[in-house]
């Protein structure tokens, strides 16, 4: 399958870009970049200034700066549709930029770790946008995932964000990946794979891991509204894949403690 892509694409050049990145900071030596993340059309950096700074991703232009209250940024991810901009430093605030493509003025709207999610004094590890740009799954130093929410009322007007957790694992979030309702979940020492319509998970593997490994599902080829909706991370025109043991695929047992899901893939 990889080998397969590497047919169509591959690195060809490497560019670099750090003249025209900086080009902002000049005049400045107390500002600092400390994050960043692209889309097909931004290439977007946090500061310690708690600043983002936006760029043309095609011609490297500076484009514009978003300030906040943030303090220094330390995770930044760009939703799938490129119009919402999620951030977070390193004391559990995270930040939610709208309409990144709107000419008005940018505001990032704010909440925190910790209320009613059992994550206070946790700091946010990593981000995964859900297939709807008014979900995000946040994963943090705790062990946790949780799932904001974004509502909009009275005609856009007035914005409720909701912070649940849904997953409660024993070591630090690595990184989450999303297919449909499938989420891929990576910690320091297993990976969990989750149904969050049927409340299931399931541990892929049972050879602990030691460090900082992610995972992530690979499209063999691009889901259609006829395709049927895989139960177990797999679909038979090869929809999506998620990295397994073969032989050692285990039920998940008491190494975890999760309120939801909380029964084993079937």
């Amino acid at each position: 399958m990889i080998m397969e892509a590497l047919k169509h694409y591959g690195l060809s050049q490497r560019k670099d870009l750090s003249q025209a990145i900086n080009l902002p900071l000049r005049n400045t030596r107390r500002i600092k970049f400390t994050c960043c993340d692209a889309s097909s059309k931004y290439i977007i950096f946090g500061a310690n200034s708690g600043s983002l700074y936006v760029y043309d991703r095609l011609t490297v232009n500076f484009l514009s700066i978003i300030p906040s209250q943030l303090g220094a940024i330390s995770q930044i991810c760009i939703a799938r549709n490129g119009k919402q901009i999620a951030v977070a430093n390193q004391r559990g605030a995270i930040g939610v930029v709208l309409e990144l493509d709107s000419s008005a003025t940018k505001e990032v709207l704010l909440t925190e770790l910790g209320d009613g999610s059992g994550s206070k004094g946790a700091v946010v590890t990593c981000f995964c946008w859900g297939d709807e740009d008014r979900e995000l799954y946040v994963g943090d130093s705790k062990g946790t995932v949780s799932l904001l929410q974004l509502s909009m009322f009275m005609g856009r007007n007035i914005l409720n964000i909701t912070l649940n957790p849904v997953l409660l694992l024993d070591q630090q979030i690595v990184q989450i990946d999303r297919f449909m309702q499938l989420l891929l979940v990576s910690t320091h020492s297993k990976c969990v794979l989750c149904n969050t319509e049927r409340e299931e998970f399931k541990q892929i593997g049972n050879r602990p891991r030691d460090g900082p490994y992610g995972a992530a599902f690979i499209l063999a080829t691009p889901p259609t509204p006829s395709e049927g909706t895989p139960s177990n991370g797999t679909s038979d025109d090869g929809g999506a894949t998620a990295p397994t043991d073969e032989d050692n695929d285990n039920r998940s047992g008491g190494h975890s403690s999760q309120p939801s899901p909380t029964r084993d893939l079937g």
